[in-house]
Formats: C-alpha cells, structure tokens, sequence
C-alpha cells in the first residue's frame, strides 16, 4: 500500500513539473516607443499646431516611422530589441537627431518627449572690435524677428586665424545668450585661447544667431562641434590684431 502512495506522488510530481515546463510565457524581443512632440519659434514659445512630424527610428533592423497627430503624440510599435537614432523632422524647423536610443522588448513602452525649434533670424550688425589681454569685446546691433520688449537671443561666434571662418571652420566658438528688443545695441565679450591665438595673430571672426535651447553636438568624425538652427545670414568676417 505505502508503494503504491509514493508511486502515486511521483506521477503527481512528474505531471505538475511537465504542466509548469509547457504553460512558460514566451519571451517578447519587440518594443514600443511612443512620446510627443512640441513645436516652438526661435525664442521658445510654443506653437499651436504640432501635427505632421516625421519621426523615423533607424536601426541594424531597418527604419520604422510615424507621423505625429493633432495632439503631438505619435507611437512606434513592435520595434525589434536593439540600439536606434530617433530622428524627428518638419519644413521650418531644425531635425532633431537622438542618438542610442535603446529598445528591449517587453510590454511597458519607452517614453520619449520632443522638442523641435525654428531656426535662429537673428543677426549682429555694425560691428566694432577692441582687445585686452584675453579678451575680445564685440559691440553692435542685434536685430530679429521678435516683437515683445525682450525676446532671449542666442548668439554664436566662431573665430580662426583663417579670413575664410565659418561654422564648419574654426578654431573656436563661444556663445552667449542676451535678453533685447530688436535693434538693441549690445557687446559681447569673448575670452580668447592663447593657445590657438597668441599675442600678435590676427583673429578672424564671424557671429551667427542661433535657435532657443539646441545645443551643439560633437561630430567625432571631424572632431569639433556642430551647431544646428544657425541662422542663414551670419554677420560679416571681422578681425583684430591681438
């Protein structure tokens, strides 16, 4: 009789440990990323209509997209486990480009916000130059396409040895950003690298408004900044004599 309990047992165990091997849920390797989209102007203030986003999700696994709708939101779905670029773009704003974004799987989505911004109208005008020892002061008139008392303007200068610098040649940038009405005289004040530019070179320079809040990024490849949303007309070369 006890033989026949424990054989009993035993097919009970064997049964339950098949049932609990055969009923494992299987393991999800797809995610989802969804989030939502701001649309600002060049000072920061938020736009009204933020439909028709273009958001593309660029991978080992190929591209996935969406476009975002009336309320901003847009939703990327079953998107393979692996390392991404989210990229978000529209006519007249500047694209922004997220980079690593790291999808893996399961059944909770990543939330990701966007902000995209109008590029910069602002420009410096009638420039005056002067030195002392470290330092270059700029001074001139700011002018853009705000209309309140003070609008925040972000200003770029970028600086070389070279007559032909640009935003994509230089030795140097600096920026700063100033709270003015357009045609405001200002002065900007740039701290100079003696390393790059010692006494007695002459230091050329040109200055470029740049959009609210888009930070530089740094292209490894050519091993210096980028700075998206500059405006299209930066001021004219100046240079002086340290």
């Amino acid at each position: 009789m006890l033989r026949k309990v424990i054989l009993m047992l035993g097919a009970a165990a064997f049964l339950c440990s098949c049932s609990d091997e055969t009923t494992d849920a299987p393991i999800n390797t797809q995610g989802e990323i969804k989030g939502e989209v701001f649309l600002v102007n060049e000072f920061g203030d938020r736009e009204f209509v933020r439909s028709g986003v273009s958001i593309s999700l660029e991978g080992a696994t190929g591209v996935h997209r969406d476009l975002s709708n009336t309320s901003g939101m847009y939703r990327l779905k079953n998107v393979p486990f692996g390392n991404y670029n989210l990229i978000a773009e529209k006519d007249g704003f500047v694209t922004s480009k997220i980079r690593g974004v790291s999808v893996a799987g399961g059944d909770e989505p990543w939330y990701q916000m966007i902000t995209l911004v109008r590029p910069s109208t602002a420009k410096f005008n009638d420039i005056s130059l002067s030195y002392s020892p470290g330092l270059i002061t700029a001074k001139g008139t700011l002018v853009h396409n705000g209309v309140a008392a003070a609008n925040w303007v972000t200003l770029v200068t970028f600086l070389s040895t070279s007559p032909d610098v640009t935003s994509e040649k230089y030795s140097q940038a600096n920026s700063g950003s100033y709270a003015v009405s357009s045609g405001s005289s200002i002065s900007l004040r740039i701290a100079i690298d003696p390393a790059k530019f010692p006494k007695g070179s002459t230091v050329y320079m040109k200055i470029y408004g740049a959009a609210f809040g888009v930070t530089p990024n740094f292209n490894y490849e050519k091993g210096r900044y980028e700075y998206p949303g500059l405006a299209s007309t930066p001021s004219n070369v100046v240079s002086i004599v340290l």
